[in-house]
This record gives structure tokens, C-alpha cells and sequence, in this order.
């Protein structure tokens, strides 16, 4: 019998995984830099009795470490055990691969921490600024734009995204929008790279692609020109090699559509239990 690692080898399109030193220093180095200089600054002027110059420091220095570690974790490709679960979808069960939880709190950490330093500065230039506050008014736009993203994302119009795959077809909620391909629709599956690794999964050009938007203002992800899955490997709860072959085992076999929805789709996958997938066209 083959093991996982032989049943679950890296796609050719995607090139061999490597730590780069280069992203690894800059991060170390930026990180030492924002939390010294940072924290030096605030309590100097903590020191000096300039508490709203210690305040907003203090703040910038979140912000900063919080875009550092953003850019950590969204690069990573592996987060562990993936997020895996049979859910109700349509009065359907579906078998459902979720996004990362760490991306998207990382992204509502970051707009939490900008309204704040946006809102809060409009309010202190006001407060303090003769004439015109020009820049009060600029600060207070970037910082009500924050906040209406979080209050999009209370009203699940921006949420954490997830695969549902079903006997029916495959669906694709992104963090802004929806996109769902039947079976019968699916032309194949390929593997690219464009800087991350990426599985799509290719509809006919007359394929019943039923797509949409779930939000007018904070579209962070794009649905694709044609009939297409994308699948940005960087926003899943799951190793990409695992989630590439999880999708192209049911694209490539009718047969097992069937266990979707099921305990058996779960069992498969914690137990990586997928063949090779034999080549489409």
C-alpha cells in the first residue's frame, strides 16, 4: 500500500516549499524596529506628559506588528488539522472545508486597531485644531470606513469563507462572495502557481455558474471573469497538497460524489486517504 506522502505528492506546477530568509529577517528586523522605536517613543512622551501622543504611538506600534504578523501567518502554508464538517447548506448535508480563522481575525484585529487610530485621531485634532479641521475630517472618513467593515462583518455580508462540496456540485463562499459550479459543469482541475499555490477548478464556458456578491463596499476577494472555482490556497484552515487532492479526487471521480456530506467524506480526509487522480482531457 502507498503511503500518504507517495498518494499525496506536491503538485509539479507548484515549486518545492522552502523557508525564505529573506521574508524571515525582514519580518525579525521590522518587528525589533516597530516594538523599540515604538514603545521608546511612547514613553518618552508618556515621560514629556504628552499622553495622546503616547496613546496614538502606542496604537501605530499595534498596527504595525499587527500588518507583520498578517503577512506571517497569510504566507504560511500549513495551520495545522484542517477545519473540516458536515453541515447543512440549502436542507442539504454538505461536506464543508473552511477558511482560516486567523486570517480573518487578523483582518478584523487590524481594522479594529486602524478605526481606533483613525477615529480617535479626527477626534483629538478637532478638539485641539482652530479653524478648519481638514484633517480631522480625513482621519474621521478612513476610520467610519473601518468601522462600517466590522459592522459588515457582524451582519455576515464579509465572513470567514469555506468550500462546500455536495453530491449536487461544488460552492465556493469567499470572504465577499458566493460561486457555485454543478458537476455537470465541471470541466476539470489544474494546479497553478502565481506567486502561491492555487487549485481551480475549471468550468465549461457555457456552464451553469450561479455567482454574486455579498457586499457592494468591501469586496477583499474577486470573483474570477469566467466559470471557475478559484482556490487561494493561503486563506484555508488546511494543507494546500491535502485541500488540491481533496477537490480533484471528487472532480475526477463521479463515483465517490456520493460520500459527500457524509462521515465517510471526513473519514477520508483526516486519514488522507486519496489515489492518484488520474490526468483530465
Amino acid at each position: 500500500m502507498r503511503s500518504s506522502e507517495e498518494r499525496l505528492a506536491r503538485p509539479l506546477e507548484w515549486p518545492a516549499h522552502a523557508r525564505d530568509p529573506k521574508f524571515v529577517t525582514s519580518v525579525i528586523g521590522l518587528s525589533v524596529i516597530v516594538v523599540v522605536s515604538g514603545f521608546m517613543t511612547a514613553g518618552s512622551a508618556l515621560t514629556e506628559g504628552f499622553s495622546a501622543a503616547t496613546r496614538y504611538t502606542a496604537l501605530f506600534c499595534v498596527l504595525m506588528v499587527l500588518t507583520v504578523v498578517f503577512g506571517f501567518v497569510h504566507r504560511r502554508q500549513s495551520r495545522g488539522d484542517v477545519d473540516v464538517q458536515t453541515v447543512s447548506h440549502g436542507g442539504s448535508a454538505v461536506t464543508r472545508i473552511r477558511y482560516s480563522a486567523q486570517v480573518l481575525g487578523l483582518i478584523s484585529a487590524l481594522m479594529v486597531a486602524l478605526a481606533l487610530f483613525c477615529g480617535g485621531g479626527a477626534v483629538e485634532i478637532y478638539l485641539n485644531t482652530d479653524g478648519f479641521p481638514g484633517a480631522s475630517i480625513i482621519f474621521g472618513a478612513i476610520g467610519a470606513f473601518c468601522a462600517a467593515f466590522l459592522i459588515a462583518l457582524v451582519a455576515g455580508r464579509v465572513q470567514r469563507g469555506a468550500l462546500l462540496l455536495s453530491p449536487e456540485g461544488i460552492r465556493q463562499r469567499g470572504w465577499s462572495f458566493e460561486s457555485y459550479l454543478p458537476w455537470s459543469s465541471v470541466a476539470g482541475v489544474v494546479a497553478v502557481h502565481h506567486g502561491f499555490p492555487q487549485t481551480l477548478v475549471i468550468g465549461y464556458s457555457n456552464a451553469e455558474w450561479d455567482r454574486r456578491y455579498t457586499t457592494r463596499l468591501f469586496r477583499i476577494d474577486r470573483l474570477p471573469n469566467s466559470p471557475l472555482i478559484e482556490i487561494d490556497t493561503r486563506q484555508f484552515a488546511c494543507d494546500p497538497v491535502l485541500l488540491h487532492h481533496l477537490v480533484a479526487f471528487y472532480v475526477d471521480n463521479p463515483a465517490a460524489r456520493c460520500e459527500l456530506g457524509t462521515e465517510v467524506a471526513l473519514a477520508r480526509i483526516r486519514a488522507r486517504d486519496y489515489q492518484p487522480t488520474k490526468q483530465s482531457g
